[in-house]
């Protein structure tokens, strides 16, 4: 604190002259009449003391521009009659206010300008002069003010950030020229200024913040002037993050029980996370490497969290207190939505979108490969591709598109059908059912190779269903007749000669048949399903089978092993079982999400596909 600061008022006598006529009465003067009252003429000058709010009125003084100047003054008990105020000799005696004075419109020109302070006291005499005001005593003082912006200044400081060695939150600024600093300090921006810290060298202009991990920070940097009424240069600095959205959670099932999440956080500020979750507000922590295992029910699973983003050296259970963001972990979507097939020749799986087609990696189901076509499609397009390789693609048009691999750059021919049943088989061979019968083309050529009617007259056609199927080699054939009059069905396996003509091999009829087809790599076995929630594994040359009770949905084209729904799973057990290759043992099961449970499962190279979403059996 600086010494209050003495000067001298001197007295000022206004002197007059009063012309009049006295008639006294003739008596003598008596000096020690009671009446008389001799009056001391006052000191030529006396000290008083002037404290401005602890700075030097002897040095330059920084103000703001538009503020307050403050003073306090020691009258050594005399009464002050009168105060005037001017800046550069201009009357601001209108901002005097009770130990202050306002200044409005400093000049900002970096320059030093006078302000004068003139105060007038009582001489405290008593004396008709005094009463009459014509006695005084008056004083004055000229200080040196340099003025500032104080909403301006910001840009002086020059305030920018980077990390220190252990990446932390490094603040860096400027040490302003021109100005005289005593120290810095350091605020959190928040509803009220938070004091983080004060820097008493004036030459350490920066602030390492090891609390800061993520998200919205504002500070205050004040850089606070010698011989300054509370005067600083104040920058206001918000930090710059990278958003952690849902691109940088990815995750996937580790096991039946458990999904497990990556948290990508392109932030350098060293961290750990905890993760709050579900109704009952459970919390997983994880340390700086982002990884994070929260349960898994029913497949597929989602789970909504807050992560939290702590300091490393943070209480955990003070966890609510640190910045957060929405996050949600799922099993795995597949893209290509619309339909997916076994490419056992590329050993990778292919698949359709409305707008891209993809190939995918056989062991992940990750994609490898996607290309944008132009096709209409609906969900009900459908994708296969042959166990040579070629592939071939249904529109919303029922026209058929025939690429020579899963690259699809190579269009071979495309033809119109009827919206039936189609495939690809071992030979080069695209099988098209039609409304009566079915056609052969050669995918090489293009060309029609063959044909075959299987009702005889129009009518038949209103009155009988047909449901064609042949087996990947092209040798045997299954056709499902359907009365619809009767409900009457009948299944006939035919041996296929080379000119396409067929040879009846078996028949029989059970009215509870409901669909056919062969096995995707034997074409020795085939797959006969009931209505009465049972599917038969049916050796193609014997006849002989084996009975299963429950929905069939595939067999796998990599490893033989049967993907079917349980026999209960209309009546909400929504369980799904995997048999061997051979469908005598059960090697798998799990419990479906109550999720459009009646949409088909696929079982792909031990990957489970359900309503878009994929999970390794394997793990």
């Amino acid at each position: 604190m600086k010494p209050i600061t003495s000067f001298k008022v001197s007295l000022k006598l206004l002197s007059f002259v009063l012309l009049c006529t006295l008639i006294l009465p003739t008596c003598a003067y008596d000096s020690d009449d009671d009446n008389y009252v001799d009056v001391q003429k006052p000191g030529e000058q006396f000290q008083i003391g002037i404290d401005l709010a602890g700075v030097d009125p002897d040095q330059v003084i920084y103000l703001y521009s538009s503020g307050y100047f403050y003073y306090s003054l020691d009258t050594r008990g005399k009464e002050i009659l009168d105060q005037k105020f001017f800046l550069d000799g201009r009357d601001i005696s209108s901002g005097i206010n009770n130990g202050s004075v306002y200044i409005n419109g400093g000049p900002l020109d970096g320059k030093e300008h006078e302000l004068k302070m003139i105060v007038g006291f009582k001489t405290g005499t008593g004396s008709l002069a005094e009463l009459a005001g014509y006695e005084m005593y008056v004083g004055e003082y000229t200080f040196k003010l340099k003025f500032i912006d104080s909403s301006t200044n910001s840009a002086v400081l020059n305030v920018r950030q980077t990390v220190d060695a252990n990446n932390n939150l490094k603040l860096v600024w400027d040490r302003p020229e021109g100005f005289d600093v005593v120290s810095y300090e350091i605020y959190s921006n928040e509803y009220t200024p938070r004091l983080l810290a004060t820097i008493p060298d004036p030459d350490q202009t920066w602030y390492v913040d090891k609390c800061y991990v993520y998200g919205y920070k504002s500070y205050q940097i004040a850089a606070r002037l010698r011989n300054s009424q509370q005067v600083k240069i104040t920058t206001y600095y918000t930090v710059s993050y990278s958003s952690i959205e849902a691109g940088h959670i990815q995750g996937d099932r580790i096991n039946r029980n458990s999904l497990r999440t990556q948290i990508t956080n392109t932030n350098p500020y060293p961290c750990k996370y905890v993760v709050e979750y579900g109704y009952e507000n459970k919390i997983v922590e994880a340390d700086r490497s982002g990884e994070i295992i929260l349960p898994g029910g029913d497949f597929p699973s989602w789970i909504s969290f807050h992560l939290y983003l702590l300091p490393l050296t943070a209480d955990v259970s003070e966890y609510k207190s640190y910045p957060y963001v929405y996050g949600s972990l799922s099993d795995r979507m597949l893209e290509a939505h619309i339909s997916l097939a076994a490419d056992l020749h590329g050993n990778r799986l292919v698949g359709m979108d409305f707008r891209t087609y993809y190939q995918y990696d056989v062991s992940s189901a990750l994609p490898t490969f996607s290309k944008t076509h132009n096709l209409t499609l609906h969900t009900g397009c459908i994708m296969k591709a042959s166990n040579t390789g070629y592939v071939v693609v249904s529109d919303s048009r029922n026209i058929l598109y025939i690429y020579k691999d899963n690259t699809f750059n190579n269009l071979l021919f495309q033809i119109q059908t009827q919206g039936l049943f189609f495939c690809l088989t071992d030979n080069n061979l695209l099988f098209v059912q039609t409304n009566d019968g079915f056609d052969v083309y050669n995918i090489l050529t293009g060309n029609q190779v063959g044909s075959q009617q299987l009702i005889s007259s129009p009518d038949e056609v209103y009155s009988q269903g047909l449901v064609v199927r042949i087996s990947s080699d092209a040798r045997y054939l299954y056709v499902l007749r359907k009365n619809y009059y009767t409900s009457e069905k009948q299944l006939e396996l035919y041996e296929v000669n080379p000119d396409y003509s067929l040879k009846l091999l078996r028949t029989e009829s059970d009215a509870k048949i409901s669909a056919i087809s062969f096995h995707p790599v034997n074409p020795r076995k085939a797959i006969i399903e009931y209505s009465d929630i049972r599917f038969s594994l049916v050796e193609v040359e014997t006849g002989t089978r084996t009975t299963v009770a429950g929905y069939f949905q595939n067999i796998d084209p990599f490893t033989g092993a049967v993907l079917y729904k349980a026999a209960d799973y209309i009546s909400g057990n929504y369980e799904v079982k995997v048999l061997d290759s051979s469908g005598t043992k059960e090697i798998w099961r799990m419990k479906l999400a109550n999720i459009n449970p009646f949409a088909d499962t696929r079982l792909y190279n031990n990957l489970l596909m359900f309503n878009g979403y994929v999970m390794n059996l394997t793990k």
